[in-house]
């Protein structure tokens, strides 16, 4: 991993992009990624698309931002990503992402759906049963996500089937 950042250029950040379908366990292996670099003592930035997402029919859009996003973010550059507060069911932001360049290089952690169709130095896709996956999201969510279990997996085929060079790229796969 230090090898790694070390190759950075300038402010860039080294980005880990962790992807795979609604309930895989992209949130739990994000947090075991990031334990497991601050035991290398490397303290990462985490960016999480769920808060990107507009809505429940908003992935499309989301995934296009974090296209530009991702490759606006490895020249160094900070961003501007809009948000969703679920609760409320509104648009909320722009809010600004920014990697500051440090002594060291920098770590950003980006889990969600879609992590993989932007740019991304290490590459991960979690793989999981869908039996499994529901049971986990509906438990996770409730009955806030039930409703709308098809169409996000339907989201989710048009996602995996319009960026699926990204989606063959993979460095690890990850199946639970």
């Amino acid at each position: 991993m230090r090898e790694l950042m070390r190759s950075r250029n300038g402010g860039a950040p080294l980005i880990i992009a962790l992807d795979g379908r609604s309930g895989s366990g992209k949130t739990t292996l994000t947090e075991a990624v990031r334990q497991a670099l601050v035991q290398e003592g490397i303290s990462p930035d985490i960016f999480r698309l769920d808060d990107t997402y507009q809505g429940w029919t908003g992935l499309s859009p989301a995934i296009t931002q974090w296209r530009g996003n991702s490759t606006a973010l490895k020249q160094g550059k900070a961003v501007q990503w809009n948000g969703w507060d679920w609760s409320s069911s509104q648009p909320t932001g722009p809010f600004t992402l920014t990697i500051e360049a440090s002594v060291a290089p920098r770590v950003l952690v980006v889990e969600g759906v879609g992590a993989l169709a932007g740019s991304a130095d290490i590459r991960c896709w979690i793989e999981q049963d869908t039996t499994s996956r529901k049971r986990d999201a509906l438990q996770r969510d409730g009955d806030t996500y039930r409703p709308f279990w098809d169409l996000w997996a339907e989201q989710e085929e048009q996602l995996f089937a319009h960026y699926r060079k990204c989606y063959q790229k993979c460095d690890i796969l990850y199946e639970r």
